[in-house]
């Protein structure tokens, strides 16, 4: 949150304790407001009169009477007003509800990337889970499409059919059962 010109101005008048004697020329308070950085581009006289209009600044006559040593009674004295000490105070109480809202936002987008992540990953869990129990059951498949086949090739009279047919159409089983469910994915779980 950005401070406005004025602002700055009349925090300078609350952090100083700013009090110098009025005159009627504000070019003139210029020199009793410090040089800081702060104020390098800002025109500290033009916001002061525009503090003072608006009632942050105030002219206070200081009792002098019982000063011996002056030759007056009182001297009418610029600084910060019961507002202008309000409003930086809510200022202040502004600008630490917008930090405390802003890191909010970020514990909470912070909060959401990591729910993202670990749905994320939970989700890959789940497809390598489901993933590796179809490679198991293809392996099963497999295990006992051989089994079977080899029941057949022990049971068939084999002055029928030949040897060599029986284990050609075999391995042609097996190995086109293989080849689909390579390239279906089943056998690699990740």
């Amino acid at each position: 949150m950005d401070e406005p010109e004025w602002m700055t101005v009349l925090r300078i008048f609350w952090e100083e304790n700013l009090g110098f004697e009025y005159s009627p020329h504000s070019e003139e308070w210029e020199r009793f407001i410090p040089d800081r950085d702060e104020l390098e581009d800002i025109n500290t006289s033009d916001h002061a009169q525009g503090l003072l209009k608006s009632g942050h600044l105030e002219v206070e006559d200081v009792d002098a009477s019982h000063d011996p040593s002056v030759s007056f009674d009182s001297l009418p004295v610029v600084r910060i007003s019961e507002k202008g000490i309000q409003t930086i105070r809510e200022w202040e109480t502004m600008k630490k509800q917008a930090q405390w809202e802003q890191q909010l936002l970020e514990t909470q987008e912070q909060y959401e990337e990591s729910r993202l992540r670990r749905q994320q990953q939970f989700e890959k869990e789940q497809v390598t889970r489901s993933n590796e129990v179809n490679a198991a059951v293809g392996y099963l498949t497999i295990g006992l499409l051989i089994v079977t086949l080899s029941d057949v090739v022990l049971s068939v009279d084999q002055s029928l059919v030949p040897i060599w047919v029986i284990i050609g159409i075999t391995l042609s089983v097996v190995l086109g059962l293989i080849y689909r469910i390579r390239k279906s994915g089943l056998l690699n779980p990740e």
